[in-house]
């Protein structure tokens, strides 16, 4: 059976590399909208084929995965698809199946542990870290499919990892507030949508752990889902993309964090999600105080050293 994955973002890769990898069936390439995509290359640096869902009359294949997290991309692509006359009984969502969605994205991750940024400097702090001895646990607000989770687990494998996320996607009052700041950007992007990150699911993510058993899941609502959470810490990423629940977590933890230790702010370089800035500088203006804030080199992330 040939398969064609719409979608090549991360999930469309996982996609990609489940069907090679696991199934006796042949990917036959990619459908996505991006004019500008041709071809996408895997791990190998093999290439495999980008087409646009227009040419699909031209080609030959058996079944068609929808590969995005989004519910509204979802049911955009179905509608697609059934203009260009593809058989309904043809179309795969990946979103719909958790099985399916568990046993693909749990084998997939998209940072590259040699050449990422973000994974190359979480493990030199990590080892500086247990250099130092600094006391604490670590977390992570805003999981999603834990595959920066993975690296925070597999680096600190002695301490517990507290997990935050809804894993349903954005919480509605939370872009209510971000929508309530009127940026033009964010307004425009593909953010402003509550069900970008609806895909999320926590059986992914602790399917993934090299290290379960030191994972704490809290699912919920944040900050709600930390009124329990008494530790310390000596590494937290913060990565909520909206400014409401980043000022939450720099509230929450700051304190909480040991003399040394670092919160990391995801997206705070995001020209799309101008709320984590924001909600840095708001945070400061509480509290009367400059943070010490570091860039880590991924064009991103900035860590903010707790003194």
């Amino acid at each position: 059976m040939k398969i064609l994955v719409f979608g090549a973002g991360a999930n469309g890769k996982a996609c990609r590399a489940y069907i090679k990898r696991y199934k006796r069936d042949e990917f036959a390439g990619f459908l996505d909208n991006d004019v500008n995509k041709r071809t996408i290359k895997d791990a190998e640096g093999k290439e495999s084929p980008v087409y646009r869902p227009e040419e699909i009359t031209n080609l030959q294949y058996d079944q068609i995965w929808i590969s995005n997290s989004s519910r509204t991309q979802v049911l955009e692509i179905k509608e697609q698809l059934k203009k260009l006359c593809v058989p309904k009984d043809k179309v795969f969502v990946l979103l719909d199946d958790q099985e399916a969605l568990v046993n693909v994205l749990s084998n997939y991750n998209q940072y590259d542990e040699l050449t990422d940024n973000r994974v190359v400097w979480l493990r030199n702090f990590a080892g500086y870290a247990k250099e130092e001895k600094l006391e604490g646990n670590v977390a992570e607000c805003g999981v999603y499919m834990g595959e920066f989770s993975y690296f925070i687990n597999r680096y600190f494998p002695d301490k517990s990892l507290y997990l935050f996320d809804t894993f349903e996607g954005f919480d509605e009052q939370d872009l209510r507030v971000e929508r309530s700041h009127n940026s033009d950007v964010f307004l425009k992007s593909i953010f402003n949508d509550q069900s970008f990150f609806a895909g999320a699911n926590e059986h992914i993510v602790l399917e993934r752990m090299l290290h379960p058993e030191k994972c704490v899941l809290k699912k919920g609502y944040f900050p709600e889902t930390a009124v329990d959470v008494n530790d310390q810490f000596c590494f937290v990423n913060l990565d909520m993309d909206l400014y409401q629940p980043m000022l939450a977590g720099l509230r929450f933890f700051y304190e909480k964090m040991c003399s040394g230790g670092v919160i990391l702010m995801h997206d705070y370089f995001h020209p799309e999600l101008p709320g984590v800035k924001q909600a840095v500088t708001e945070f400061e203006k509480e509290r009367g105080l400059k943070t010490c804030k570091v860039p880590i080199g991924d064009f991103c992330s900035i860590a903010v050293v707790v003194p």
